[in-house]
Formats: structure tokens, sequence, C-alpha cells
């Protein structure tokens, strides 16, 4: 005869089996709720458009940071070697020489949208030498285009910090004591696409925009570090000397706010 004591046991032991049993099954469905919810985050981030810009917000880790410093003539203590002698156009704005390093913006993201912050502005009548910079590229190749989105207050975040927004703006740059300007590319590093860049010129020197002797003269140093928004790179060697991408401004220099024959190849070529 079937003892009773045994199916009691029987139907507790069944009973504790069936709690742990829906007890890891719940451990598990909400392990992979939260799985799904980071994975679908890192998504939305991966292709989420801030600003209204048309910058794609990209995980930190993909990201490089390329800083190309604009020099005084003779901050620098060794300069680079010179070009080979006979090269056509040496030491003239006819010289074909240009650098490129293969990052690009990609044509979805032409027009390239920029803002600009005046605060600590030190020239007159500054942003319309720098829009004219931008224009000196667009009128050589209207395959790049830019669009001005009004000013931007970028005061708070630290230089070399993405924010997401293409931005000129003058900052101290204690951090580059020789520098007149720098230039901060951020990129996909396997790509090369760039996904941000921003322009910084030093608030602490003379600045001008009628050609000042004393001072730096601000559509001349913009032409070249918007030079870098297309992407090129700088150069160093006397044979490139009066190019817009030289890497090194005087006081009252006014050349570079023309593009020379490598600065045009230049840009042809990317784009």
């Amino acid at each position: 005869m079937f003892n009773r004591k045994y199916l009691v046991v029987t139907l507790v032991l069944m009973k504790r089996f069936l709690s742990l049993a829906c007890f890891l099954f719940l451990v598990a469905y909400m392990l992979l709720t939260i799985s799904t919810a980071k994975a679908e985050k890192v998504s939305a981030t991966w292709g989420a458009i801030k600003n209204g810009s048309g910058i794609k917000a990209a995980p930190s880790t993909s990201l490089a940071k390329k800083v190309l410093i604009h020099y005084p003539k003779g901050k620098i203590q060794k300069l680079p070697g010179n070009d080979k002698k006979g090269k056509t156009g040496c030491g003239t704005d006819q010289y074909s020489k240009y650098e490129y390093p293969k990052i690009h913006w990609v044509s979805g993201d032409i027009p390239v949208h920029w803002s600009y912050d005046r605060a600590n502005e030190k020239a007159s009548k500054a942003l319309k030498s720098i829009q004219a910079s931008f224009d000196t590229w667009t009128l050589v190749e209207p395959a790049w285009q830019t669009t001005y989105d009004g000013q931007a207050k970028t005061g708070k975040i630290p230089v070399g910090e993405r924010d997401g927004i293409n931005s000129v703006c003058w900052r101290r740059l204690d951090q580059y004591p020789n520098a007149i300007a720098i230039t901060i590319i951020w990129y996909i590093r396997n790509s090369k696409k760039a996904v941000e860049i921003d322009t910084y010129f030093k608030s602490t020197i003379p600045w001008s925009t009628t050609g000042a002797l004393d001072a730096y003269d601000v559509q001349n140093i913009a032409t070249h570090e918007f030079g870098h928004w297309l992407v090129l790179d700088d150069l160093y060697k006397n044979c490139t000397s009066e190019l817009t991408m030289f890497g090194y401004s005087n006081p009252g220099e006014i050349e570079k706010r023309d593009l020379g024959m490598g600065d045009i190849l230049g840009i042809q070529k990317i784009y």
C-alpha cells in the first residue's frame, strides 16, 4: 500500500525544486534584459547626431586625436631640413607640395557645420575674417562646404576635449606656450573619418584684422588653420615657405590669406 508519508515528502521536494527553477529562470531573464539594454544604448550612442550639426558620436575607444600647432618663426630651435634644390617653384607660392594624412570628412557630413565663441576675442571684426578664411577654401573646391551655425559657449569645455561641436574660439593655451593657434582633429581610428575639429586662437598675444605689423593677422592664421579642417597637414621645409600650409608665421604676415599651388592641389586631391 502506498505510504502517505512518502507522498508528503515527495510533494515538499517537488515544491522546493520548482521554486528553485523559477528563481533561476528569473535571474537569467534579468541578466538577459540588462545585457540587451546596454547593447541598445551603445547602438543608439553610435548613431546619435549631436546638436543638429551632423556629427556622429562614436565610442570613445575608437577615436584618435591629432593636434596641429602653429608656431611663430624663430620659436622652434631646430628647423626641419631643406628640400632638395632645383625643384620647380621652390620657395614660391607655385610650389606643388602638400601633405595629406588620409583623415577626411565623408560626403554625408559635408557641409561641415561650425560655431564661433566670441569670449576673449582679441580683434574687432574677427568673425568676418574667419568667415573669409573658410570661403578662401570653398571658392577653390566647391565640393568642400561649411555652414555657420552661430555663436557657441565653449568656455567650460577644456582645450583638447570633445563636445560634439566643431568650434572656433579664443583661449590662453597655457599648455601650448609657443603656439599662435592650434587645431585639434578627432577621427575614427580605423576609417580615418573626421568626427570633430576645433580651432583655438591664443588670446594672450596681439591680433589684428588689418595686417598691422605688430600683431598676428586673423585671416592669415585662420586660412592656415582651416586647411587642417580639410584635412591638410603642416609643411615645414623651406621650399614650402610661401604656401598657406607652411607651419610658421610672423606678426604682420598676410601671405597665407591666399592659397598657393600646393594648397590648391591638396584640397582638390582630397575632395
